[in-house]
C-alpha cells in the first residue's frame, strides 16, 4: 500500500509542474506612414490653361489637355494609390476689366504619371462627377491632371486687359 502511495503522490507531483510549465514569444509590430495625399496648381505658367494674347474680334479658341498650353495640377502622395479625381468648380467665365468676362465652356481633363501629357486620352469634365480610367499614382508616387477648354468668341469691343478663372480639383485616395 506504502509503495502505491508513493507512486500516487509522484503522479500527483509530476502532474503540477507539467501544469507549472510555460513559455513565451515575442513579435514585433510595423507600420509605415507615407505622405499625405496633396495637389497644386503646377507652379509657374504651367498651374494655367493658357489662351495666349487674343485680338478683339477672335474667334473661340480650345486648348486641349494635350497640349503644351494645358493647365496641370501636381499631385503626390504614396505610390501606386488609385484615386478619384472630381473637378467642383469649373468657371464660365473669366472675369476681366471693368466687369468684363468671356465665356468659358467644353472642359477636358486627362490623367498621366509622367510630365508627358502628349497623346493624353482627354475626357469631357464637368462639376461632379469623377474622372474615368482608374487613374492611380506612379511608382514613384506622382501623378498630373491636365486640363483645357474653349474660350467663346473674343468680341470686337472687349475691354482689353487680362481675364482669370479659377478651377478647383478634390482628390481623394481610394
Amino acid at each position: 500500500m506504502r509503495k502505491l502511495a508513493t507512486i500516487a503522490g509522484f503522479a500527483l507531483m509530476l502532474a503540477a509542474n507539467s501544469a507549472s510549465a510555460q513559455v513565451s514569444g515575442n513579435m514585433t509590430a510595423t507600420a509605415t506612414v507615407g505622405a499625405a495625399l496633396a495637389v497644386s496648381a503646377a507652379p509657374g505658367v504651367a498651374g494655367q490653361i493658357r489662351f495666349g494674347t487674343l485680338a478683339q474680334g477672335a474667334g473661340a479658341t480650345t486648348v486641349l489637355p494635350s497640349a503644351a498650353s494645358a493647365g496641370r495640377f501636381d499631385v503626390t502622395g504614396i505610390a501606386g494609390t488609385a484615386l478619384a479625381i472630381t473637378f467642383t468648380s469649373l468657371p464660365a467665365t473669366l472675369n476681366g476689366p471693368a466687369g468684363a468676362t468671356i465665356p468659358m465652356t467644353a472642359y477636358q481633363a486627362c490623367f498621366t504619371a509622367t510630365t508627358v501629357n502628349a497623346g493624353c486620352a482627354a475626357q469631357a469634365i464637368t462639376v461632379g462627377p469623377a474622372m474615368t480610367g482608374g487613374p492611380a499614382l506612379s511608382g514613384t508616387g506622382l501623378g498630373y491632371v491636365w486640363i483645357g477648354a474653349t474660350l467663346g468668341a473674343i468680341g470686337g469691343g472687349q475691354v482689353v486687359g487680362t481675364y482669370t478663372g479659377t478651377v478647383t480639383i478634390q482628390i481623394v485616395a481610394l
